[in-house]
């Protein structure tokens, strides 16, 4: 689905480059579900908004089932940390998932329809007629998956879309957005800093190292049945070993990498 060949990523002129990534392979299957691990400052977020087409690499290639990706497009959606900064305000939930299908130029039938379809997917159904500031944070980021879905793009990117929430909320979109997946499909590619997040949600975790001049220094594929969790046969080891290729979880870290890194202590 996506191919990623030595992508370079320079920022400044000469004497003042920054090389934020430096040669990035990766290839990424249709269907496929890959986290981007990594500590801050890695150029996770550099790769995501070049895989977006928002930014350029400054050498390399990036691919679309073969077609280069030149510029942002439909066929790619991108998720952010703060569902508030990308849903319209003033729009109902039902709106806000109905916009780009209007912009698609489909029948007023169609359109309700396929909002219905997804809202209810995402467990809104209810909710329809609410604006997102009467939605949680949850469900805010459950409408903004809607709202994506229903344009039918080929590939989700989401960067780090669960930061905000509370460990419990965490836990269930966790459990939300895999659900969506098996329903849907979909390729994505999920930019996280959380080991065990990671791991619940990937069939491979590709680990970059800290920056400068970032590369993907290993990928994991995770053989762990679904649903998971940190108890299960494997996790902690698996844990241990990616922690390890990445120097080790700094103090402060999320409450999902507390919650597995306590099992073995």
């Amino acid at each position: 689905m996506l191919d990623v060949r030595d992508v370079t990523k320079v920022y400044g002129e000469r004497g003042t480059e920054y090389v934020a990534l430096d040669g990035i392979n990766l290839r990424i299957g249709d269907g496929e579900f890959l986290c981007l691990l990594g500590a801050s400052g890695c150029g996770k977020t550099t790769l995501l908004n070049i895989l977006a087409g928002f930014e350029e690499p400054t050498a390399g290639s990036v691919t679309l089932k073969g077609r280069p990706i030149n510029g942002a497009g439909p066929d790619r959606m991108l998720f952010f940390q703060d569902a508030s900064e990308a849903l319209f305000p003033w729009l109902s939930a039902a709106e806000n998932v109905e916009f780009g299908l209007k912009l698609k130029g489909l029948s007023k039938s169609d359109r309700a329809a396929i909002v219905a379809r997804y809202l209810k997917m995402v467990g809104l159904g209810n909710h329809a007629a609410k604006v997102p500031s009467q939605l949680s944070g949850g469900m805010r980021q459950r409408l903004q998956i809607a709202r994506a879905l229903a344009i039918e793009p080929e590939v989700l990117l989401m960067d780090e879309p669960f930061a905000a929430l509370d460990a419990l909320s965490r836990r269930r979109m966790h459990v939300e957005l895999l659900n969506i997946w098996q329903q849907t499909r979909k390729t994505v590619v999920f930019v996280t800093h959380d080991i065990a997040e990671a791991i619940i949600l990937a069939d491979r975790v590709a680990v970059m190292n800290v920056g400068p001049a970032s590369r993907v220094a290993r990928i994991f594929s995770i053989d762990l049945d679904r649903p998971r969790h940190p108890g299960q046969q494997g996790f902690g080891a698996l844990y241990d070993s990616i922690e390890a290729m990445i120097g080790g979880a700094a103090p402060g870290d999320s409450e999902s990498e507390r919650m597995a890194g306590a099992r073995h202590n």
